[in-house]
């Protein structure tokens, strides 16, 4: 991304058609990483990053009042929160390649 010349574009998929803050925190947490060398084009991408900020210190409590927690807290499934919310586990990303999702680095 660092000495790309496309446009960067982060999807987040969000529930049923709505937006929802554990992929608001993702695109916050890949703007505030990419932000010494992308700009963003619009207040999305920033109103990400505040909220990102504001929760890194703890996500899993700042996420407990989220929709998709409560809806896992339902199906007595909250183990997998705090697994989702740890950064820097895999050495991936995902880019669009003639139609379809591959890992940058293959």
């Amino acid at each position: 991304l660092r000495t790309g010349t496309n446009p960067v574009l982060i999807v987040c998929a969000g529930w049923k058609g709505k937006v929802n803050l554990e992929d608001t925190l993702f695109a916050g947490a890949v703007t505030e990483l990419a932000a010494e060398f992308l700009k963003p084009a619009c207040d999305a991408p920033l109103m990400a990053q505040h909220l990102y900020r504001l929760s890194r210190n703890n996500p899993v409590d700042f996420l407990k009042a989220s929709s998709h927690v409560q809806r896992l807290a339902r199906l007595q499934i909250t183990k997998d929160i705090a697994f989702c919310v740890t950064e820097s586990i895999y050495d991936v990303l995902p880019i669009m390649k003639d139609g379809q999702l591959v890992n940058l680095k293959k």
